[in-house]
């Protein structure tokens, strides 16, 4: 799940492949679905933009066990855009965007990569520590967070 800087809207995604952004709808609290992208793979990480609520063009990246980071578009009239970002490299486990900025960072099996969405440029790429890969059979996942502009804090196990 992932929630905008507004916190009017919220993505979320499915072992069934789908992708919702839901709108805060009512004073109570109540959320109303607002779009839906579907998907043939299970899904295991998205982000929606921080700045979704403010752009024109409504992004949100997914990824999952095809391996491949996706990112979904929806522009004006609501066309619709699916744009692969990376893929081959195993299963997307955690995908996290930087407010104010288009970094967008995401972990796969090999490590942490970052990019620049806007230009579609990669920044880095920080592999997995070799002692982390040991606790893959307990099902722990990388933990990503940005703590700033350009701060990305990257947790995987015990390192």
């Amino acid at each position: 799940m992932s929630v905008d800087d507004t916190g009017c809207f919220v993505a979320s995604c499915a072992d069934d492949g789908s992708v919702v952004v839901s709108e805060s709808a009512t004073p109570s609290g109540g959320w109303e679905p607002v779009d839906t992208h579907p998907s043939p793979r299970p899904l295991r990480a998205l982000a929606i933009d921080p700045a979704y609520a403010r752009r024109g063009e409504q992004l949100v990246v997914s990824g999952g066990c095809a391996g491949e980071l996706s990112l979904l578009r929806r522009g004006w009239f609501g066309k619709r855009e699916h744009t692969a970002l990376h893929h081959g490299e195993g299963t997307i486990s955690r995908v996290a965007w930087c407010a104010g900025t288009t970094l967008l960072a995401w972990a796969n099996e090999h490590g942490v990569k970052v990019m620049d969405v806007e230009r579609g440029e990669p920044i880095t790429f920080v592999e997995r520590p070799p002692s982390s890969r040991h606790v893959d059979a307990e099902g722990c996942r990388c933990a990503l967070h940005w703590a700033g502009e350009g701060e990305l804090l990257i947790g995987w196990a015990d390192v």
